[in-house]
Order: structure tokens, then C-alpha cells, then sequence
């Protein structure tokens, strides 16, 4: 809103209409001396009345002089009572001028045509981080942001030549230097000398301009992100969606609002599928997993879904944010990953020689039936397989554990295995006798690396092949 023409004082009902508190303490010093010249007058009249010449006074002249002084009196009275209530109402004045003006909620300052400014209230002293004192003679364009003084000079020139309102936002600094964003709302006015100056509202909008860049910024990631999002009211209606909800179901904007989600159902889940999930938003406030849903084309897919509430200040749910991305082709090639990993498996399943499969940090990933019989005939615990030797274990660490305990076969091993897995031998082989005295047998060790299509089996991943034979 821009300034007005007048000063604040001047715009308040309650003043005379023309007076501000100064005009005011003129019009009390006026009566006063009026008062004091009449009340002299008075004095003079009753000095030139001798005891003599009241003597002689008639019963009608003394009459009329005690009436006419009582009327004085009278007047004096009043003249008194109306000096207390101008008084009284010059400091209520003087009270509402500070509340109007020096507690107003946004700045006010008045800037000379050569840009330094005359005064502020203080609050455009608070807003700039200073003395009130300290602001007049200053030139205002000293709290103006470097980058933002281009745009304040022109304000400054078209106000001037125009004198037509101006309003603009910009940065400006605080007497330390640190920045705060403003807007200033400006007009003219003529003052006594005939010059012009420039009425100023300040205010402070850093907050507003904070809070206008998040929604900017959300909105961008609405409109941009790959995952599909769309926006319900409480009771599921659909009120929104980005782009790429279009993209991936194959609805339009008009097309989804106002229905319901329901319209992507596949019918793939159950009833208590749903249950569960609006359980788990009412409960929680939350639901992530994965979702079967229909296009419009009828093609089913599968997404990753996740579902937020957002809730007012009282706790009430208002809304529901969903944020979704089709995973079926990941899906479908885990699906064939793990058929892949089950023909591997039947394939060294149905191999004679005990197999164990490594990656290239020496942890084991699948082994196959013998290598598990192996395991369990050659435990130390009948019936129970060899510890350390499954699926998830590092076999680097159960040979060089078993170093020493049977002569230098576990030692070689460990030696000839890392050179497979860093690609220094293209294969190894030892073979060497187990550590059981009741019992002498040979320990044959293989490892080499596999070769094939799929990189989980193919590219890093070794086999451990470990055959025993009695020595005769």
C-alpha cells in the first residue's frame, strides 16, 4: 500500500481538522496569553477603585462591580478548565502519534530528493538495525543490496519525475551488513520550502520470499521428478497429479481428477490387501511396498507406491501425497535372475564333485548337494556340516583359519585361491591330506573362474572344487 501525501498524525479524526500536536501547543501558548492580558486588564480595574471611590459607590454600581467580578471568575475558571482539558488532549495527541507512527508495524521514512533520509520511525530503525538517531542525514541507498541498487535508482528517478506510486522488492542490508529481503511502497509530497521528498513504507519480507522459494522449488520437483505423483483429498479424491502420473498410467490430468484410485486397480490383490494399507496410513500416517495396478491401455504393471498424510496443525489429516515408479521391468528381471540362479543351482546339483561358488572377495554364494555331503562326512560333529563352510561365509577366512592344522594344503590353498580371484593364475589345483589321524585321505582343490552370460554367476564368481580319496 503506498504512503499517503500526509503525515499519519494529520490523518487521525481526533485531531482539528489542519492541527497536528505542534499546530496544537501553538493554539494552547495563543490562550494563554490571551488569558494573562485579560486577566491583567481585570487587575488594572480593580486598582483603580479607591476605598474612597467604593465608598461612594451607589448600591446599583457596587452591584454591578461584584457582578462583573464574579463573571470574571467564572471566566478565569473555565479558561483554566479548557487549558487542562487542551493539555490533556495535546499529550493524548502526543501518545497517539508515537502509537501511529513510531510502533507502526512496517517502517516508515521520509528520503530527500538528493536520496539522504530526513527521518524514520522505529521501526524502519529496527528493520535496518540501528539507532533511530543514527538514520538522519544518511543516504538511504547505503542499505540497499549491491546487486539490487540498479533497480532502487531507477525507483528513485521515476518517483521524482513522475510522482506517480512506485512499489518494489528488493534486497537491502542491515546496518552489519547482513542482507533481508524488502518491499518498499513510495510516493511524494510537497513540504514547506516547496521541495519534495519521498515517503517511504518499509517492510520486511524475507519469510514470504523463503517460503515463495520452497513452493517454487516443489513445484519444480512436481512437475519434473520421473516418479509419478499425485495428490488426494482425505477421503482419496484425487485433486492433482504430475506429468509423469500421464506418462506412466496413460490417464490425462482431466481424465484422473476427481476419482479415485481406485480407477489404476488391477484386481491382482485381495481385500485385505487394501485393509491393510489404509490401516497402516490411519495408524501411521504411512504406507510403502509394492503395488499391482492397470494402465488405461489395460496393461498391468507393477510400481513401487509410497503414501504420506499430511496433516493440519491440529492433528486432522487433510490430504494424502502418493509418489509412485513403475518397477516392472526390474521385477521381471529379478524374476529371471532367479530363475537363472535355480537352473544354475540344478546344473551343479547334478555334478558329482562338490562345487562351491565364490565372488570375488572369496564370500560364498551357492553350493551345490555333494559339496553340503562333503561338508557333513568330513565335520568333526557326525551328522552335522563342517561350520564356516555355507552360503554367506568367506572361505579366504576358513582356510586361513585351518593354516597349520594340516601341514601347508590349507596355506597353499589360500595362496593359490587369491591368485584365481585377482586374476593372477588362470587356475589352481592342489591336492593335499586331510588332518585326521584315524583316517588318511587326500583333499584334491580346484578353482578356476566361470564363464557365462549372467555377471551374478559369470564375472567374478570361482569354483571351489574339493574331491577326497583314501590313501592306501
Amino acid at each position: 500500500m503506498p504512503v499517503k501525501d500526509k503525515d499519519p498524525a494529520a490523518c487521525d479524526s481526533r485531531y482539528p481538522k489542519g492541527i497536528t500536536p505542534q499546530g496544537q501547543a501553538t493554539v494552547v501558548a495563543s490562550a494563554g496569553q490571551s488569558l494573562r492580558r485579560r486577566a491583567e486588564a481585570i487587575a488594572l480595574e480593580k486598582a483603580s477603585h479607591s476605598p474612597e471611590q467604593l465608598a461612594a459607590l451607589s448600591p446599583e454600581a457596587t452591584r454591578k462591580l461584584l457582578h462583573d467580578l464574579h463573571v470574571h471568575q467564572i471566566e478565569l475558571e473555565m479558561q483554566s478548565d479548557e487549558l487542562r482539558r487542551v493539555q490533556v488532549a495535546l499529550d493524548t495527541s502526543r501518545a497517539r502519534y508515537f502509537d501511529l507512527y513510531d510502533l507502526a508495524p512496517v517502517g516508515y521514512c521520509s528520503v530527500s530528493e538528493p536520496g539522504l533520509i530526513i527521518e524514520a520511525n522505529l521501526t524502519a530503525a529496527t528493520l535496518l538495525g540501528t539507532a533511530r538517531v543514527a538514520l538522519a542525514g544518511q543516504p538511504f541507498s547505503r542499505f540497499i543490496f549491491k546487486d539490487d541498487v540498479d533497480s532502487y535508482s531507477l525507483l528513485h528517478k521515476r518517483i521524482f519525475a513522475s510522482g506517480e506510486a512506485q512499489s518494489r522488492e528488493l534486497r537491502m542490508l542491515r546496518f552489519d551488513g547482513k542482507p533481508f529481503w524488502a518491499q518498499l511502497d513510495v510516493a511524494t509530497m510537497h513540504v514547506e520550502d516547496g521541495t519534495s521528498v519521498m515517503r517511504i513504507v518499509l517492510s520486511g519480507i524475507t519469510a514470504r520470499k523463503q517460503a515463495e522459494e520452497k513452493l517454487q522449488l516443489a513445484a519444480s520437483v512436481f512437475t519434473h521428478v520421473q516418479e509419478g505423483i499425485f495428490i488426494t483429498q482425505a477421503d482419496g479424491t484425487i485433486i492433482d497429479i504430475n506429468a509423469s502420473f500421464s506418462r506412466i498410467t496413460g490417464y490425462s490430468r482431466d481424465e484422473a481428477l476427481g476419482q479415485n484410485p481406485r480407477l489404476l486397480s488391477s484386481g491382482h490383490h485381495e481385500k485385505s490387501f487394501y485393509a491393510a494399507l489404509w490401516r497402516s496410513l490411519l495408524e501411521q500416517g504411512h504406507w510403502c511396498g509394492e503395488i499391482w495396478n492397470r494402465r488405461k491401455s489395460g496393461e498391468v504393471f507393477v510400481e513401487m507406491l509410497n503414501i504420506s498424510a499430511v496433516r493440519d496443525a491440529q492433528g486432522i489429516t487433510r490430504h494424502y501425497v502418493a509418489l509412485f515408479s513403475n518397477i516392472t521391468e526390474r521385477k521381471q528381471a529379478e524374476e529371471a535372475l532367479r530363475e537363472r540362479d535355480a537352473f544354475n543351482l540344478a546344473i551343479l546339483d547334478a555334478l558329482s564333485a562338490e562345487i562351491a561358488v565364490l565372488d570375488r572377495d572369496g564370500v560364498i554364494i551357492a553350493v551345490n548337494q555333494p559339496w553340503k555331503r562333503f561338508a557333513t562326512e568330513n565335520s568333526m560333529k557326525p551328522g552335522q556340516p563342517v561350520p564356516h563352510v555355507k552360503v554367506g561365509t568367506n572361505y579366504l577366512a576358513v582356510c586361513q583359519a585351518s593354516v597349520g592344522a594340516s601341514a601347508d594344503g590349507a596355506g597353499s590353498a589360500l595362496d593359490g585361491i587369491r591368485a584365481v580371484l585377482d586374476g593372477r593364475l588362470p587356475g589352481f589345483s592342489l591336492e593335499y591330506p586331510l588332518p585326521f589321524p584315524e583316517e588318511k585321505a587326500l583333499v584334491q582343490h580346484e578353482c578356476f573362474p566361470l564363464q557365462g552370460r549372467s555377471s551374478r554367476i559369470a564375472h567374478g564368481h570361482y569354483r571351489a572344487q574339493a574331491g577326497r580319496r583314501k590313501i592306501t
